[in-house]
């Protein structure tokens, strides 16, 4: 059997995670990633537009502008998994990078655990050249930013 191999199946790609405690309950930080501006904090955004909501008030859908090794990238994030109160993941798409930002919440003593996967992938050979610097500044800057990811889940 033959398999064929696409130019994206080559494009190089990166898998960061960090986990963090935030003193609130699943339903408290449930609601809060609900909340567009509540993203702004991971993998570099700095502004979100455009939000759209599906099903009893779920953020599907937004716009997004992130900085990365002091590039610009304008992308979109649509909701692929919403499990109430215990799993979000956005797909994110940009012109340079596709990936997906997981977010799962676990029960823990005295408030919870928030795991945040972050996985991208090059999509032009030009973001494929310079993908180490990127997905370096990715991980570098994850941890912080799933920190004040979580701390935005207490309000």
């Amino acid at each position: 059997m033959c398999r064929m191999t696409t130019l994206h199946d080559r494009m190089p790609s990166a898998r960061f995670t960090h986990s963090t405690h935030a003193d609130t309950t699943l339903a408290v930080a449930w609601e809060a990633m609900q909340r567009p501006e509540t993203w702004a904090s991971l993998a570099g955004v700095e502004e979100i537009t455009d939000p759209e909501f599906g099903l009893e008030g779920c953020l599907s859908a937004y716009a997004f502008t992130a900085r990365v090794a002091g590039q610009i990238y304008p992308g979109r994030a649509s909701t692929v998994v919403s499990d109430p109160p215990d799993q979000m993941a956005v797909r994110i798409a940009t012109s340079e990078l596709d990936g997906t930002l997981n977010t799962r919440l676990l029960d823990a003593s005295n408030g919870i655990t928030v795991e945040v996967t972050l996985e991208l992938t090059s999509k032009s050979l030009l973001a494929s050249m310079f993908f180490p610097v990127l997905s370096t500044a990715v991980g570098n800057g994850l941890p912080g930013q799933v920190v004040a990811f979580a701390a935005q889940l207490t309000e």
